[in-house]
């Protein structure tokens, strides 16, 4: 069952399992920063989050730092290993916007 069925009709199910890790690990989440989250798992399930570091020429290393991770936490997320969370994914959805944002715009 889709709990928030309107971010999952965009993003993907939210569930009650995505919410209570959340609580679990401490950490209270808006309700936008929980859609960040969905959308960077989708991202990185893709693939489509490697892709756009790529193409910025970016580094894991570069990355990780910007977002307060390991380089090889941050590898893992790409690679699907391990599913986002935390503050840290939230940074990095931000950043991903923001390589998204750039490409376009110099595409343009």
């Amino acid at each position: 069952m889709n709990t928030f069925p309107n971010v999952g009709d965009r993003l993907g199910n939210v569930n009650a399992w995505t919410l209570r890790t959340q609580v679990v690990h401490g950490q209270h989440m808006t309700s936008h920063e929980i859609v960040l989250l969905v959308r960077v798992r989708r991202l990185a399930k893709s693939g489509e989050a490697q892709a756009l570091r790529l193409a910025a020429g970016l580094s894991l290393r570069e990355v990780a730092d910007a977002v307060g991770i390991s380089h090889s936490n941050l590898w893992r997320w790409e690679a699907g290993k391990r599913a986002p969370r935390g503050p840290a994914a939230v940074a990095w959805a931000r950043l991903l916007d923001e390589l998204a944002t750039a490409q376009k715009a110099a595409a343009a």
